[in-house]
């Protein structure tokens, strides 16, 4: 056991120096994760107090939680931000991602790769690869990362109850996280395929009906606006385009084509070739054939069900399930060119080396780049200082804003119509506009859009509004 908690060790450190590069969340998902994790904590059940899209603004805050997203993520959160209230998620987060190095060990040795090879495929999965600085904010891809691994580990060593066990804690992790079990079942093979194929739909279906159950109208407006908005705009504004199966059909070669990219990105440049590789030479085992049939279906099948969200990262957050599976395959495809070099003449290891020091280049160098192209939010609070922080805030990036400044906030962008603005405060309770380029960049001339979006408003300073008939 000493070279995987070696591994995990090594990873936390990796990760905690990341992290604290990343001071909150980058992007909405881990916003609302955090969000939810924080009302659950605070006794008031899983809702929440940013309204991120329109059809969630049809009440008061704070609204029923887990209607789009799902429940596993935030849950998870909860021992972290009990014990440390400011970045406990972020902790869990990093505990989570160190496990992607052992459990990556623990997939090499089920294929049967000498203890060399394995090393490297924990170190591999260790830096995190092309997700890297994503699994320093509390998102999914961390926790999907742990669940798929596991549930590969339980295929090749035949455990049709943690196969199972995986399938479910998938499918309440993510939208589609069933593919994820269909493909855990193919894997399997046989009557024992079917059941953990079954138990990841099951969950699924159990979850899906249990928000419609609580959510009532809001939940199938959100289900419907997943299924035919036509981009990721047009479903934060409720925006429907319906299109047929013709259509979306005739789509997906484009966005297919994409997957190459996104699988390089992922995979840091240098694990997808090796992992291929791997993949060639352990193909009689179900399981490769399995994470291959899952690599090109769970993208398919999002595409084809909802464009808008699929084709908005989901093939990069639902790839977190294959890193620790295709860390060991590159292992296994890099010990196979050693062991060719080496009878050629090569010193044994130099491969090895050169390609850990690499792997650990590539993924910095990663993660460096998406910290250039994607910086820390530039949330501003500011304008919103002095006020009371119940009071509800419209602002066009409801979740960050709520994450970094505390106040409810209702999703409102330059598509919303004049009079949805109205409608939607008064529907929400909202009394302060930040409005949707003041959190972002404060010298962009607001007045004139302002007067189109908030008539009868007034300003109390640049990017922020009072309505008009607030006491």
């Amino acid at each position: 056991m000493g070279v995987p908690l070696a591994l995990a060790a090594l990873a936390l450190g990796w990760h905690g120096l990341w992290a604290m590069t990343v001071p909150g969340p980058l992007d909405w998902d881990p916003a609302y994760y955090r969000d939810v994790a924080q009302h659950i904590l605070a006794g008031e059940g899983a809702v929440s107090s940013a309204a991120w899209q329109a059809a969630l603004t049809a009440g008061p805050l704070p609204a029923p939680a887990d209607l789009h997203w799902m429940p596993l993520p935030s849950r998870v959160l909860l021992p972290g931000l009990a014990l440390w209230p400011a970045r406990g998620d972020q902790l869990v987060t990093a505990l989570l991602a160190a496990a992607w190095a052992p459990l990556a060990w623990a997939l090499a040795r089920a294929l049967g790769l000498r203890p060399a090879a394995a090393a490297l495929a924990g170190l591999w999965a260790a830096t995190g690869l092309g997700w890297v600085r994503f699994l320093s904010t509390p998102d999914v891809f961390a926790l999907y990362g742990v669940i798929g691994a596991a549930g590969w580990l339980a295929v090749l060593r035949g455990a049709t109850g943690w196969a199972a066990a995986a399938a479910v804690a998938a499918a309440l992790s993510r939208g589609d996280g069933f593919v994820l079990g269909a493909a855990l079942g193919l894997g399997l093979g046989g009557a024992r395929g079917a059941l953990v194929a079954s138990a990841g739909l099951l969950a699924a279906g159990g979850w899906g009906a249990w928000a419609l159950a609580s959510g009532g109208a809001l939940a199938l407006e959100i289900r419907a606006a997943a299924l035919h908005a036509p981009d990721i705009g047009g479903f934060i504004e409720g925006v429907r385009a319906p299109r047929g199966l013709g259509p979306r059909v005739a789509a997906l070669p484009a966005e297919l084509g994409q997957l190459p990219a996104t699988a390089l990105v992922a995979g840091a440049g240098l694990l997808p070739l090796p992992a291929l590789a791997g993949a060639a030479l352990h193909r009689r085992r179900r399981a490769v054939g399995a994470a291959l049939a899952f690599l090109v279906g769970a993208p398919l099948l999002g595409l084809l069900l909802a464009p808008a969200i699929a084709a908005s990262g989901s093939p990069f957050r639902s790839g977190a399930a294959l890193a620790c599976l295709g860390a060991a395959l590159g292992a296994a495809g890099v010990d196979a060119l050693e062991h060719r070099l080496v009878a050629r003449g090569w010193r044994p290891g130099v491969l090895f080396w050169g390609v850990a020091v690499g792997a650990i280049a590539a993924a910095g160098t990663i993660g460096l780049g998406n910290r250039a192209a994607r910086p820390e939010a530039p949330v501003d609070c500011g304008p919103l200082e002095g006020i009371p922080v119940e009071a509800v805030v419209l602002t066009g990036r409801p979740l960050l804003v709520r994450a970094r400044c505390g106040h409810p906030t209702v999703v409102l962008t330059r598509a919303t119509p004049p009079a949805e603005v109205a409608d939607r405060a008064a529907r929400t309770g909202a009394t302060y506009a930040l409005l949707p380029e003041a959190d972002v960049d404060r010298s962009v001339p607001l007045r004139a859009d302002a007067a189109r979006l908030l008539p009868g408003w007034t300003e109390l300073q640049p990017g922020l509004f009072r309505a008009p008939l607030a006491d």
